[in-house]
This record gives structure tokens, sequence and C-alpha cells, in this order.
């Protein structure tokens, strides 16, 4: 009997080392905390969002940068700048999609696709291009306050580089 007490405490104790070992030595799953929304995932505890979220979680949708009434000023040619507002509104249904229109150009309401690079915000808006004329559309947002939105209008029949209208609009978010 003697014999069998020092056997099984010894056995006991390789045990328990044992498991102390491979408990500790396990790596924990940085994800297991973490929550991705909107059909995100996790990798090394960090949430992969899909197109049109971010966010620590996926949370913020990613055209809330612009959605808004920015008040400023427009000006074409080099010339006077007159005080003008933009709007900018969600494409119904669509996360990545935005309506926007200028107060001086209200037949100018166009569609286009937010685009996100890092911390650069920008509205992909698809050229209009008539047999003879073409117009370009540049429109980011900066600090999510200021929007500048740059129209170039091109006369396709004159060679070169020639534009008809340059304009642009700088404004910043009004307080809601």
């Amino acid at each position: 009997m003697k014999f069998w007490k020092p056997v099984l405490f010894t056995t006991l104790s390789f045990f328990a080392v044992l498991t102390t070992v491979v408990y500790t030595s396990c790596e924990k799953d940085p994800c297991d905390n973490v929550t991705c929304q909107h059909g995100g995932s996790c990798h090394t505890g960090i949430c992969s969002c899909p197109t049109g979220y971010e966010g620590p979680s996926c949370e913020n949708m990613s055209i809330n940068h612009f959605i808004g009434t920015f008040s400023g000023f427009s000006g074409c040619n080099n010339g006077a700048q007159l005080i003008d507002t933009v709007f900018v509104k969600q494409y119904p249904r669509s996360v990545n999609k935005l309506k926007i229109w200028e107060k001086l150009h209200p037949m100018d309401t166009f569609v286009g696709t937010l685009s996100v690079n890092q911390s650069t915000y920008v509205i992909i808006v698809p050229q209009k291009t008539d047999t003879n004329y073409q117009k370009i559309y540049n429109i980011t947002v900066q600090d999510d306050k200021k929007l500048v939105l740059h129209t170039y209008e091109r006369d396709l029949r004159i060679p070169g580089d020639t534009s008809i209208n340059d304009c642009t609009f700088t404004g910043f978010k009004d307080a809601n």
C-alpha cells in the first residue's frame, strides 16, 4: 500500500502539470469576443466589413459621410463665386449609392456610387457622353464635413482638351 500512494501522487501531479501546460499554451481565438455586424467577418480580432459598411464592428454605413445638406459656393471658369447648396441623399435600398443635386443646377440630378480607399471617400458618377458632349464629375468629402463637387464639360468636336465649363462647388455640411 505504501508503494501505491507515491505512484498515485506522482501520476496525479504529472497530469496536473500536463493539463496546466496544455491549457496555458493554447492560443485563445482573438475573435471570441468580437461581433461583426452586417455580414462582416472577423480575422485576427479585426472585423473585415462588407462593401458599404465600416467601423470596428461594421456598424456604420460608409455613405453617412456624404448624406446631408452642404452649403457653400460655386464658381465656373474662374468667374464669380455664387452661394449654392448641394443635397446628398441615400439612393433607395442601396448601401453605397447616393443621389446628388445642386441648387443652382437642379436639372443635373445624378446618382453615384461610393468608393472608399483608406480614409478617402469619393462618389463615382458615370460621365455623361453624347455625340458631341462629355461631362465628368468628381465628388469628394473631407473630414465628414467638407464636400467638393467638380464638374468638367467638354465639346468633343473641338480637338484637344478644351472645356466648355469647369465648375467647382465647395461647401460644408450643415449641422442637423
